[in-house]
């Protein structure tokens, strides 16, 4: 009785292990979910010249509501600023993600700790209002203004950088190439 005592401890306490090491990564994914990911590419056309490259351009980037906040004539650089808009469907995402790993932690203290078994509608409350909160963390920190910057380069080249989802939606609305790429 002893040897399976010490075995359904064993399972538990690692049980109770496992799932803060799961909370760790819903921490970290909740943290990257907002970072800035601003990226630098040179993008190539070979469908436009290079009047119609701008004007693809420009015209997409108004469609997308971004606003020129300056122009540097000198080095023919372009800056234009817009409003991101968070995902819903992330939002919903990591709103159901924090509820299972909450829950999940919830019911590995409930059965850990005694003093928690007897207050499980406290913990899934708890493990509620944290999925709220992490959604709306989410909400809050990925609604935000965005620069874009472009710089027309030699044979239908455009020099850009800004947001990396932002940039991968141009590319592939404008069919362009990505020739180089570094990112910060």
């Amino acid at each position: 009785m002893s040897l399976a005592m010490d075995f359904t401890d064993q399972v538990l306490t690692s049980t109770l292990l496992l799932t803060a090491v799961l909370m760790v990564g819903l921490l970290s994914f909740l943290k990257s979910s907002v970072k800035d990911r601003t990226t630098e590419m040179i993008l190539s056309s070979v469908n436009f010249n290079e009047d119609q490259l701008l004007s693809k351009t420009r015209d997409y980037f108004k469609g997308r509501g971004y606003q020129v906040v300056n122009l540097d004539r000198t080095q023919e650089l372009v800056t234009l600023t817009g409003r991101v808009r968070p995902s819903i469907f992330l939002t919903m995402v990591l709103v159901i993600v924090a509820a299972i790993g909450m829950g999940c932690l919830g019911l590995v203290l409930t059965i850990l700790v005694p003093f928690f078994s007897d207050n499980w509608l406290a913990i899934a409350e708890i493990a509620g209002f944290t999925a709220i909160g992490a959604g709306l963390f989410y909400w809050n920190g990925a609604d935000r203004m965005e620069q874009i910057s472009l710089q027309l380069r030699p044979n239908t080249q455009l020099w850009v950088r800004g947001h990396k989802d932002e940039l991968a939606e141009l590319m592939r609305s404008l069919d362009l190439k990505n020739i180089s790429k570094a990112e910060d």
